[in-house]
C-alpha cells in the first residue's frame, strides 16, 4: 500500500540492540525517482549525529515495520555497526558523492546496477568495488533533500499549477509513485498527484518543477 512520506518524519528507528534515534528526511535519486537514503537522527543516543540508510537496513519489510501500525522502524543492524558509519556533517540538503561513496565502501552498494558487493550486519566490509564503480559517469545523481523539496512551486504548460507539499511512494521498494501537489486559490484548494513520467525538469537552485501537462 502506498505511503505518504511525511508520515514517516519524526519517527523511532530500532536497532538489534537498542533505539537508534528518529527519521528526519529523505534523499531522492532522480536518475530512478527512488529513495536513495533515510537520514536519521541520533537523538539521545548519539547527540550531534546524523546517519542514512538504504532500503537493504530495513530487511523484507517495508520501512522496517513489524506491522502496519508500528511506531518504530527496525533496521538490521547492531548499534555498534551504525555507530561506525561514516560521519554526516547536518545540516545536508543535497548529498554529495563523497557522501555516496563513503557510505558503498561501508554498507556496500544498495543497487543491483552497481557492483554487487554486500558488508556483513556486524562489520565494515572490505570490498572496494563499490567504490571503484562510482565513475563520474555512473554517479550522475543528484540526491536532493525531500523535506526541501516542500514548497516547490509547480508550473504546468499554460501556467502555475501548486506547490509540492508530500511524496507518494511505494514502501517495499522505496519507489517514488508520485509528487503531491496542493493547487488552487485558499477557499478551493485541492490535492492532486504529479507522476515522474509528467515531470520534465526539477530545478533546484529556484525550487520550481516543471510539469509537461496542462
Amino acid at each position: 500500500m502506498s505511503q505518504l512520506l511525511s508520515r514517516l518524519y519524526g519517527q523511532k528507528l530500532g536497532a538489534a540492540d537498542g533505539d537508534v534515534g528518529r527519521v528526519c528526511d529523505f534523499h531522492l535519486d532522480e536518475q530512478t525517482w527512488s529513495l536513495r537514503y533515510l537520514r536519521a537522527d541520533g537523538g539521545d543516543w548519539r547527540p550531534g549525529r546524523e546517519f542514512l540508510f538504504t532500503a537493504r537496513a530495513f530487511g523484507s519489510r517495508a520501512f522496517g515495520r513489524m506491522d502496519a501500525d508500528s511506531e518504530v522502524l527496525r533496521v538490521i543492524y547492531n548499534r555498534q555497526k551504525i555507530s561506525g558509519s561514516p560521519r554526516l556533517a547536518p545540516p545536508k540538503v543535497k548529498l554529495t558523492r563523497e557522501d555516496d561513496e563513503a557510505q558503498q565502501r561501508y554498507y556496500g552498494s544498495p543497487d543491483p546496477w552497481r557492483a554487487g558487493n554486500a558488508a556483513d550486519v556486524t562489520g565494515v566490509s572490505d570490498d572496494r568495488s563499490a567504490a571503484s564503480s562510482l565513475s563520474g559517469a555512473v554517479w550522475a545523481l543528484s540526491l536532493p533533500s525531500t523535506k526541501s523539496m516542500a514548497g516547490y512551486r509547480v508550473s504546468a504548460t499554460d501556467g502555475p499549477a501548486g506547490k509540492v507539499v508530500d511524496f507518494l511512494v511505494e514502501p517495499f521498494a522505496w519507489a517514488v509513485e508520485a509528487l503531491v501537489v496542493v493547487g488552487g486559490p485558499w477557499y478551493a484548494r485541492r490535492q492532486w498527484l504529479l507522476a515522474p513520467p509528467d515531470i520534465v525538469q526539477i530545478n533546484h537552485t529556484d525550487g520550481t518543477v516543471e510539469a509537461g501537462r496542462s
